[in-house]
């Protein structure tokens, strides 16, 4: 792993010149329009359309422990060799992220369908450093060839971002929206942003899901490990340390899910039971990539729950 940061400041040139994007690091000036996933469009963050990424975490303990350093180029492009060594030397686990046309993650087996299914969220339902074969939309569509399941998460996107990407949904298949799945994640707990209260989500979706004619609309919220595991997270010097709790903001959640009609699911659930399941407490763990991303398993048991709900 690396374990000088020094091996990643030498090759910062390098990096901006290949178009290579780090996350998780306080490089910002990888940040490059090359490299970058989304764009900003009248004030709404979306992906950007047509691309093709390759992926990998970068093996270090140098930042956040629990929030990996990523690195993310076109998968077309020719990578110095000292970006190809270390790449090759400390990369974890390669994926795609591609969109179509519209800045949608790729879904597949693709499948044409007149009866459509939307989800919705950010990177947790965009499925950040899974395989384009692996998101919830993806893992869902492999179970049900019959309807087209549409992939409108947006890495760190809010959920006015998120609300901007149903907007746009409606006008490209108005009239064809069976069904909604939103990932509510926790980080979208924000007040002094626009719809940073769950009551303003919830009331934006039901005015929607009338508009739209949908049949069924299921609200998943999505938590941190830091509340799932709080014993094994919260230490000092990590971000879990001061994470918030929002656990009465989840209660409001809840509550106004509920009582808009919607279906209620609590991925925190799925996380314990796994613990209990397994008699450890770690078991958790191999549901996530980070700590807020599902890896292909967790997503497994997340699609398992939304389609028995």
């Amino acid at each position: 792993m690396v374990r000088d940061e020094a091996e990643f400041k030498e090759l910062i040139e390098a990096f901006v010149a290949d178009g290579v994007g780090l996350g998780n690091t306080p490089y910002e000036e990888v940040e490059t329009k090359r490299s970058k996933v989304n764009t900003k469009i009248k004030g709404c963050r979306q992906q950007k359309p047509n691309q093709h990424k390759t992926m990998v975490h970068i093996r270090t303990h140098l930042f956040e422990p629990l929030d990996p350093v990523t690195a993310f180029w076109d998968t077309d492009a020719h990578l110095s060799p000292a970006v190809q060594k270390f790449i090759d030397t400390y990369g974890f686990h390669r994926i795609s992220h591609t969109t179509n046309e519209f800045g949608e993650r790729n879904t597949y087996p693709q499948v044409e369908s007149d009866q459509i299914v939307l989800v919705a969220g950010d990177s947790v339902a965009a499925g950040t450093m899974v395989d384009d074969t692996e998101t919830i939309a993806s893992q869902m569509q492999a179970r049900d060839r019959n309807r087209r399941y549409v992939n409108l998460g947006i890495n760190a996107a809010h959920a006015k971002d998120v609300k901007c990407a149903l907007e746009r949904a409606a006008k490209r298949y108005g009239g064809r929206i069976r069904e909604l799945f939103y990932l509510y994640s926790e980080n979208d707990f924000i007040p002094e942003e626009p719809y940073g209260e769950p009551e303003q989500v919830v009331e934006f979706l039901r005015g929607y899901v009338r508009e739209q004619g949908i049949e069924r609309t299921t609200v998943a919220y999505s938590p941190l490990i830091y509340n799932i595991v709080p014993q094994l997270t919260r230490f000092r010097g990590n971000r879990g340390d001061g994470f918030p709790h929002h656990g009465e903001e989840k209660r409001r959640l809840r509550e106004a899910v509920i009582a808009a009609g919607f279906t209620w699911v609590d991925c925190m659930e799925i996380a314990l039971e796994t613990n209990r399941a397994a008699g450890t407490q770690f078991a958790a763990f191999a549901l996530f990539v980070d700590h807020a991303h599902y890896s292909r398993e967790g997503i497994g048991r997340v699609v398992d729950r939304l389609l028995t709900r």
